[in-house]
Formats: C-alpha cells, structure tokens, sequence
C-alpha cells in the first residue's frame, strides 16, 4: 500500500544508513553497555555497605565482650 512517508531508514549509532539487524544489533550494544555500568554501579555500592557493616558488627562484638 502506497502511503505519504517513506519507510522507516534504519540507521546505525554513528549515523550511517544500515540493515533492520545491524541497526538493532547496534542499540542493543549501547543497552548493554548502559546496564554493565549500571550493575557496576550497584555492585560497588554493595561493597561498601557490606564492608562497613562488617566493621559495625566487630565493633558490637567488641562491646558485648566488655559488657
């Protein structure tokens, strides 16, 4: 069916006309790059409250044993 807007032109991230894959292959490589820095992001915040919870439940042992 012949409509007034051309077909969608799919493109690649630096802007270069491309296939349906390629263009698809290329946002899912930007996602995936967003969600390991993202989980990075995470995973280091897990660290550091996991590290100073350790230190709280040394310093609580250390305060039971005086007790």
């Amino acid at each position: 069916m012949k409509t007034l807007f051309p077909e969608p032109r799919y493109r690649r991230a630096n802007g270069q006309f491309a296939t349906k894959e390629m263009a698809y292959a290329d946002k899912m490589r930007e996602e995936n790059k967003t969600l390991k820095h993202e989980a990075e992001m995470y995973q280091r915040m897990y660290f550091t409250l996991f590290k100073e919870n350790q230190k709280l439940k040394q310093k609580l042992e250390n305060i039971k044993s005086i007790l």
